[in-house]
Formats: C-alpha cells, sequence, structure tokens
C-alpha cells in the first residue's frame, strides 16, 4: 500500500511538473513569435523610408538637373543671340552661364547630401527602435520563463515535500499498529499461560472429584 501511494504521488508530481514546463514553453515561443513579427513590421517600415527618401532624392536630383539644363539652355540662347553684335557681352554670359550651372550643381549636390543624411538618420533610428524593441521582448520572454520555472522548481518541492509527509505518516501508522499487534499478542499469550497455570493448579481437586 505504501509503495502504490508514493508511485501515485510520483505521477501528480511529475504531471504538474510537465503542465508547468508546457506553459512555460508556450510562453516563450509566443514571445518568439511577438518579437520576430514586430523585428520584421519594424524591418519593413525602414525598408519603406529607405525607398520614400531615395525617390525624393532622385526626384528632387531631377528637378534640379532640369533647371539647370533649363538655365544653361536660356544662357545659351541668349549668348548665341548675342554673339553676332557683342562677343564681349557673349563672353561675359559664358561665364555668367557657367558660373550658373556650378552653383545649381552645387545646390543640386548639396541637397542630394542633406536629403541621403536625412534617410540614413532615418534608418538609424528605426534600426535602433527594431534592436530595443527586440531586446525588450526578449528581456520579457525571460523574465517569464524564469517565472514559470521557479514556479515549476517551487512546486516540484512542494510536492516532494507532500510526499515525504505521507510516507513518514504510513511510516509511523504502520509501526504504531505493529506496536499495537505486539501488546495484544503478548496480553493473550500472558492470559493463555495463566489460564494453564489455573487449570494445573485445579488439575488435582478436578481428578478427585472425578473419582468420587
Amino acid at each position: 500500500m505504501e509503495n502504490k501511494h508514493s508511485a501515485n504521488t510520483n505521477v501528480g508530481n511529475n504531471s504538474s511538473t510537465d503542465n508547468v514546463s508546457k506553459v512555460s514553453e508556450t510562453i516563450s515561443d509566443t514571445f518568439t513569435d511577438v518579437k520576430d513579427a514586430t523585428v520584421e513590421k519594424l524591418s519593413d517600415v525602414k525598408d519603406a523610408m529607405v525607398d520614400k527618401f531615395t525617390d525624393i532624392k532622385d526626384a528632387v536630383a531631377d528637378k534640379l538637373s532640369d533647371v539647370k539644363d533649363a538655365v544653361v539652355d536660356k544662357f545659351t540662347d541668349i549668348k548665341d543671340a548675342a554673339a553676332d553684335k557683342l562677343s564681349d557681352a557673349a563672353d561675359k554670359l559664358s561665364d555668367a552661364k557657367d558660373a550658373a550651372a556650378d552653383k545649381l550643381s552645387d545646390a543640386k549636390d548639396a541637397a542630394a547630401d542633406k536629403l541621403s543624411d536625412a534617410k540614413d538618420a532615418v534608418v538609424d533610428k528605426f534600426t535602433d527602435i527594431k534592436d530595443a524593441a527586440a531586446d525588450k521582448l526578449s528581456d520579457a520572454k525571460d523574465a517569464v520563463v524564469d517565472k514559470f520555472t521557479d514556479i515549476k522548481d517551487a512546486a516540484a518541492d512542494k510536492l516532494s515535500d507532500a510526499k515525504d509527509a505521507v510516507v513518514d505518516k504510513f511510516t509511523d501508522t504502520k509501526d504504531a499498529a505493529a506496536d499495537k499487534l505486539s501488546d495484544a499478542k503478548d496480553a493473550a499469550a500472558d492470559k493463555l499461560s495463566d489460564a494453564k497455570e489455573a487449570v494445573a493448579d485445579k488439575w488435582p481437586d478436578i481428578k478427585d472429584a472425578v473419582k468420587k
């Protein structure tokens, strides 16, 4: 009976520990899925922002290039029209054209650099946010796993203590019953011995009574 009770206690202990472990694993997997989905979503947003800034930069560069070409064409037209009459004026206009072209080229490059810097800043920011979110989710997952591990260990300790207490109680009960049976056996032996001595003492009287 003691072995059967211990086996049942061990089965209950193992079942409770397995249930806590399964819950811990489920929550750990859920946090991992949430973390992966968040990182993927932030990565998609980052890529979209990069594409958007690239499109804006290209569009601005195209516009500035068009403006530069238009100004160059305009100065070329003016220079050509004035060339026939004023050679010196044509040279001045040519210089002005070149200067304007340089200014516009510089402006285009500066704008492209600014947009590139802005794009890099946004990418870095989203990368930091993505990494921070991943770290937070990882820490939360670890905290929950640790908590369930503590609960599992505490439950295992409690079940082990309960098992030991039941085993001790059955041992005490068995020992007490054995003592009672031993006392009863000794008492019965004493009674039989007393009865035997009483019969032995009365036996002569019984024999005399029979003879009469």
